[in-house]
């Protein structure tokens, strides 16, 4: 199908006809609305309501075995008779004389008891139409997570391809500033030659992303049934397990794959019942009232009533009905290790999505340093570009690394969002609420421009002062944390950390905080020595201080290579990041 759209329809032309239909419908689609135009519009689930709704007729039918049976048979025709009482004498034989004959019937049959054959029909019917019912639950449930993937995946592409348009704009500036600067004398023409190369190769990465979208579109409108105009944000679901242990807990109890298959060993139940009923007698009550009208040469009218107490009972039966409930018990069986089988696979599919979910959440979170990091990198080489202070293959690299950085984390973001409506549909619920969630600040800033070229001109060149005067108060900065340390001044040193300071390795805040002052408190001396002191500026107010720490108190010491990322406040600088790296 996705094949013969793409013959149908060229890139460019799918492309040109999803911004038309963006711009005609300028309202912002909603996941739960691209969930919910999937459902109505699926054929496939269609089906299975007819099939349901014929079920229902079924278990309706079957149900009709307890009520009476009434029955009708009305006859009036010719008849030709002879016997020895009714013919006359010396008649002969080949005489075809032709009499009328009148016939009417009626009879109620009510069965009182059928060895449990119709209660065992009904509840077949009933664990089939439950079967049924939870089947229709679990291809919705997969129809509204492949509604949830399309949706996720045009709204990161399109993220995607802003990027990408927004990384070739950054190329095609340096490219164009240094082909000025070359023609004017101030240049090289190799610094021209690799711009251009890289710039032909962001046309081709964004060649590349427009085609990724344009696919993506044609999936959503396979899925969901149209093209879709903007799409709101979607972020990760509320009510999502707390532990892995509740999400297996919860596919257990209302997984409808699992309650489907639980319907079935119901319904096999059921049969081995409705086989077993072949032993027992059946007793019939019937009322029948038969009457006749010169039937067989009579020259009058017959009528009989009758009221009678049927049983019929299967004493032999060559062994077939022992064969077949040993056959319904096996079948029995079978069912019972089907859903054994199914559990199985379901749980490894849960822990393997629950382990997926929390590794992209921590590849979220380092992808959102690398992203603020690579740009504030790319800031200061560019400054320091200016002053031949780096080259124009590192700003370049440095571009690329925030570009590729900023497309991960996009990517990450999307597929941690899928993770966790993938293990919300295995526990039974892939239901999106309503409204836009607000998307958060990182994916906003990651595709706002970049800083204008024109900063790498030789007229920046003054900055390098002010970059001297920025380490020389750093090296201040880091004696008064030091200073505090050794003081155990727990209020100086922590003055020394921003408001939105984070611990590393996923400790909280207040654990740090604890910890920081239970190791203020407890030694009664304490030395630290900072040496081979690395300062890198990373933009006016963000830098990064690398160094050689020797710790030592009372009773332990220890070397460690510590990263400080430090931001320029009202106060002065303070610590944002803090990581150590033990060397012995």
């Amino acid at each position: 199908m996705m094949n013969y759209f793409f013959k149908v329809i060229s890139l460019s032309s799918l492309l040109f006809f999803g911004l038309c239909l963006s711009l005609v419908n300028a309202e912002t689609t909603t996941l739960y609305q691209s969930v919910e135009r999937a459902l109505n519009n699926s054929p496939e689930l269609e089906a299975l309501q007819y099939d349901r709704q014929a079920l229902q007729f079924d278990l309706k039918a079957v149900r009709g075995r307890y009520l009476p049976k009434l029955d009708l048979s009305l006859g009036y025709g010719l008849e030709q008779y002879s016997d020895d009482l009714s013919r006359k004498p010396g008649a002969d034989p080949a005489d075809d004389d032709w009499d009328s004959l009148g016939r009417a019937d009626l009879k109620l049959t009510q069965n009182l008891y059928s060895g449990g054959e119709t209660r065992s029909r009904v509840s077949i019917q009933e664990a089939v139409l439950d079967s049924a019912n939870f089947q229709l639950q679990a291809i919705a449930q997969s129809i509204a997570l492949d509604a949830v993937a399309a949706h996720l995946d045009v709204y990161r592409l399109r993220k995607v391809v802003a990027l990408a348009e927004m990384n070739l704009a950054v190329h095609e500036d340096i490219q164009q500033s240094l082909a000025e600067r070359e023609k004017a004398g101030a240049g090289s023409i190799a610094d021209v030659t690799l711009a251009s190369a890289r710039q032909a190769r962001a046309e081709a990465i964004l060649s590349q992303s427009q085609e990724e979208l344009a696919r993506a579109l044609a999936n959503y409108a396979r899925v969901v049934g149209g093209l879709p105009g903007p799409l709101g944000y979607a972020g990760v679901p509320e009510s999502m397990p707390q532990s892995l242990d509740d999400a297996l807990l919860a596919i257990e109890q209302s997984n409808p794959e699992l309650q489907a298959l639980e319907a079935g060993i119901a319904e096999a139940d059921s049969r081995v019942e409705l086989n077993r009923s072949s032993y027992k007698p059946k007793i019939d009550i019937e009322l029948k009232s038969d009457y006749s009208d010169q039937l067989e040469g009579s020259r009058t009218w017959q009528r009989t009533d009758e009221a009678m107490l049927n049983l019929t009972w299967n004493l032999f039966n060559g062994g077939q009905d022992q064969a077949t409930v040993s056959s319904s018990m096996e079948r029995k069986l079978q069912s019972r290790s089907a859903r054994k089988v199914r559990l199985n696979e379901l749980t490894e599919e849960a822990t393997v999505t629950w382990t997926q979910y929390h590794s992209l959440q921590r590849q979220k979170r380092i992808y959102r340093d690398a992203v603020e990091f690579s740009r504030q990198t790319f800031d200061a080489y560019l400054k320091q570009f200016s002053v031949s202070q780096r080259s124009l293959l590192d700003v370049l690299s440095a571009e690329d690394d925030y570009f590729q950085a900023s497309r991960q984390l996009a990517n990450v973001a999307s597929k941690e969002i899928l993770a966790a409506y993938r293990l919300q549909s295995l526990t039974g619920s892939t239901v999106p609420p309503e409204g836009d969630a607000v998307e958060p600040d990182y994916l906003k800033e990651s595709v706002k421009p970049m800083v204008d070229w024109s900063l790498a001109s030789p007229e920046a060149a003054d900055a390098s002062d002010e970059v001297i005067a920025s380490q020389e108060n750093i090296g201040e900065f880091l004696e008064r944390w030091t200073s505090a340390w050794k003081r155990q001044n727990v209020s100086d040193y922590l003055a020394c950390y921003s408001s939105n300071f984070m611990p590393e390795n996923e400790v909280s805040y207040q654990a740090w905080l604890d910890q920081r002052q239970e190791r203020l408190k407890t030694p009664a001396f304490i030395a630290i020595t900072v040496t081979d002191l690395r300062i890198e500026t990373l933009s006016e107010t963000v830098s990064r201080a690398v160094f050689i720490q020797d710790y030592t108190n009372d009773f332990y010491s220890d070397r460690t290579e510590k990263s400080l990322l430090l931001e320029l406040k009202e106060q002065g600088w303070m610590i944002v990041r803090e990581r150590a790296k033990r060397l012995f």
